[in-house]
């Protein structure tokens, strides 16, 4: 009896184990490409958002997403002089999709990039 109930919760365990390595994610990484430190970094997409307190100047960070479904993305940030900005990024995600997004704050702009697909 516990033989079976071993060997059933190690196929429980392995079949997590394999259900976790084939999720599907994005990487994205986020640079602030500035002089000057950025402050609430949002990136927001369908089903969740990543928050960055701060980014230095000439930082990056790098996190994953998984989109719950159909998804556009944006960025928001507060810059070195207090004002509020956002952008809209042209990338289209869906949950089953792979890949990386890389968003550069720059002075005057912010440069978004993605191969994700399916």
């Amino acid at each position: 009896m516990n033989c079976t109930k071993s060997i059933l919760q190690i196929a429980a365990v392995s079949m997590l184990v394999i259900l976790a390595a084939c999720a599907q994610y994005v990487t994205v990484t986020v640079t602030n490409a500035t002089q000057q430190p950025v402050r609430d970094v949002q990136v927001r997409y369908t089903g969740g958002s990543i928050d960055i307190p701060d980014l230095p100047p000439n930082a990056t960070r790098t996190v994953r997403i998984r989109p719950s479904g159909e998804s556009s993305l944006t960025v928001r940030y507060v810059d070195a002089i207090g004002t509020e900005r956002s952008k809209d990024g042209d990338v289209y995600l869906e949950r089953d999709y792979s890949g990386t997004i890389a968003i550069e704050i720059r002075p005057n702009d912010v440069v978004v990039s993605s191969n994700a697909r399916p």
